[in-house]
């Protein structure tokens, strides 16, 4: 199997660990979004295998996820899985638990992913559960196909009669039934059907799902999340080194049919634009001048230009 290429490293091991304590520790509105590039990711594994403990603010663990993702460590599952087992129901342990089983769906084994399912289902059933609601429900769509849904349904059907009948008494008890009628109606059939998504698309050749990976990762599809397009970047960057030509010629007919596209407002067409070149120049292939100068062009108006398969190479 070709190389998986994931970041040109330039950083030696004490800048390294620097600049992973820097991102990992920094939480709250002043936390890094991007994780650093140019870090050798055996030593993020190293990291992440040490530095983060079971009991670490969820914070900590929202970074530990993100810096999972781009180096392709699976380090911080176990952590994940003994932080699951433990929370105490109080709301910051709930956040942390949701992050976890979000490491554990996107780096664990499907096993794990599925007890991960079941044990946030059970955590449903305490106090401050019902403030987090969005939380499980991403948490669910980064752990489908591999978890079900069925036991949170459970509780959700248990749940929402009793809710109903005291609708009334309090607006505090209202809003919990709109939240939790949501839940069940809308966020764990949609983690359902992303879970189908993801199947459908792994159960295809990397040549006949390069054009869909291409149009979810630029966001361009029928169905996008901020997950998917991680995702989808995930894998377009597993299938390049040995299927590079048909995920090529999608990011070329993407740019193509993107800049041709008279209704788009110009900063639409840099966003996707932009990342598409981005992600032929990460993906270790060289853009066509035209690409180039568009590239070139596009960077020196406002839109964003940082993205999942780009190395940061000007740091």
């Amino acid at each position: 199997m070709a190389e998986l290429f994931i970041t040109s490293v330039r950083h030696a091991k004490s800048k390294g660990d620097a600049l992973l304590a820097d991102f990992t520790h920094k939480t709250g509105m002043y936390a890094p979004v991007r994780p650093p590039r140019g870090i050798e990711p055996d030593q993020v594994g190293e990291f992440l295998a040490t530095r983060l403990k079971e009991d670490d603010p969820f914070g900590y663990f929202k970074q530990a996820w993100s810096l999972s993702l781009f180096y392709e460590r699976a380090e911080a599952v176990p952590h994940c899985i003994n932080a699951l087992a433990t929370p105490s129901g109080e709301y910051g342990d709930l956040v942390r638990a949701t992050y976890a089983a979000r490491i554990i769906g996107d780096l664990g084994e499907p096993a794990q992913a599925a007890d991960a399912g079941d044990r946030l289902a059970e955590l449903l059933s305490r106090p401050d559960a019902s403030n987090l609601y969005p939380e499980f429900a991403s948490a669910y769509e980064v752990l489908a196909p591999n978890a079900s849904t069925d036991k949170a349904a459970e509780h959700f059907k248990r749940l929402l009669p009793r809710l109903e009948r005291d609708i009334d008494e309090s607006e505090k008890i209202a809003m919990h039934w709109s939240q939790a009628n949501a839940m069940h109606a809308d966020a764990l059939p949609r983690a359902e059907a992303v879970g189908a998504f993801k199947e459908d698309l792994l159960a295809k050749p990397p040549e006949d799902r390069a054009a869909d990976l291409v149009a979810t990762y630029l966001e361009t599809g029928d169905r996008t999340s901020d997950h998917l397009t991680i995702w989808a970047g995930r894998l377009l960057r597993k299938d390049a080194p040995e299927n590079p030509e048909p995920i090529r010629a999608a990011l070329d007919a993407a740019i193509e049919a993107t800049l041709a596209d008279d209704v788009l407002e110009q900063f639409e067409q840099d966003v996707i634009s932009v990342k598409a070149i981005q992600a032929i120049i990460y993906l270790r292939q060289t853009p066509t001048q035209t690409q180039i100068e568009w590239l070139n062009d596009a960077l020196t108006r406002d839109a964003i230009h940082m993205n999942f398969l780009w190395d940061d190479p000007e740091e």
